[in-house]
């Protein structure tokens, strides 16, 4: 039965010397107006949306326990458990998916990182090979990260695997890495020298895949002239500098440096 409220309304006083039913009359009819008042100002964007069913891909709409995976596959990426091997990874959402559908995403945390080829199996559905970010080359070793979620995306017939920026750095420097092989290098290194010249040897704080990267290194601090020249000697872990100093006396001179080159 709907409730008539008469405006302007003037809340009760409920002090004054009126029958009980009276009070109460005029404290529902209150109440019924705030309410009323505070239905009309929420909007449809208030409003959280429930899937009509385990199908149901609408956009916005909050997941049904068993949802399918389609419509798992169009939702922000989901975290499932690890399993298996380095090498051959298990993968299980909770959702018993049947198939993987194509776009569908995942993410998870490895207790293990991987020494070379590797494939993955989502909920027993097979084990698929599992490619870099380039799509076409197998994961080198190391590319599957514990300290960090691994995400991967499923094309239609591989698993595409991405890898966060990885950064660290030791006694031999900082080095940067990125998903796509890309590496560099970098660091500051002295040498005693005195009216000399010599080959100082650079080794680098993570290996490049060969011997195919660029390094450049000048000259920082120094007492006198201190002049770097070539830069030779590649290795997959280090390289040649040659300095040269016309300082009278032997000096602690500092040269930085930098390579670029690939890690896979």
């Amino acid at each position: 039965m709907p409730v008539e409220i008469v405006y302007p309304y003037v809340p009760p006083d409920f002090n004054s010397p009126d029958t009980l039913p009276t009070r109460l009359q005029q404290l529902f009819s209150w109440v019924s107006g705030q309410l009323l008042t505070d239905l009309a100002g929420i909007d449809a964007s208030d409003v959280v949306s429930v899937q009509d069913s385990p199908a149901d891909d609408t956009a916005g709409r909050v997941l049904l326990v068993g949802a399918s995976a389609t419509v798992l596959s169009a939702s922000p990426a989901l975290r499932a458990s690890y399993g298996g091997s380095a090498n051959a990874i298990t993968l299980t959402t909770g959702a018993s998916l049947a198939s993987i559908p194509t776009g569908f995403k995942i993410r998870f945390r490895a207790t293990s990182s991987n020494t070379g080829a590797t494939t993955i199996d989502v909920d027993g559905t097979g084990a698929v090979a599992a490619k870099t970010v380039d799509e076409s080359t197998a994961l080198p070793s190391g590319y599957i990260r514990t300290d960090v979620d691994t995400e991967a995306y499923y094309n239609g017939a591989i698993w595409v695997v991405d890898r966060v920026v990885e950064r660290g750095s030791n006694a031999n420097g900082d080095y940067q890495r990125s998903a796509d092989g890309l590496q560099t290098c970098w660091n500051q290194n002295s040498a005693l020298q005195g009216n000399a010249s010599a080959n100082v040897t650079v080794t680098l704080p993570a290996a490049f895949v060969d011997n195919n990267y660029t390094g450049f290194a000048q000259s920082s601090d120094y007492a006198g002239t201190l002049r770097v020249g070539s830069v030779a000697g590649y290795s997959t872990t280090s390289f040649l500098v040659s300095i040269f100093d016309d300082a009278d006396t032997r000096q602690t001179d500092y040269f930085r440096w930098s390579a670029k080159g690939r890690w896979y």
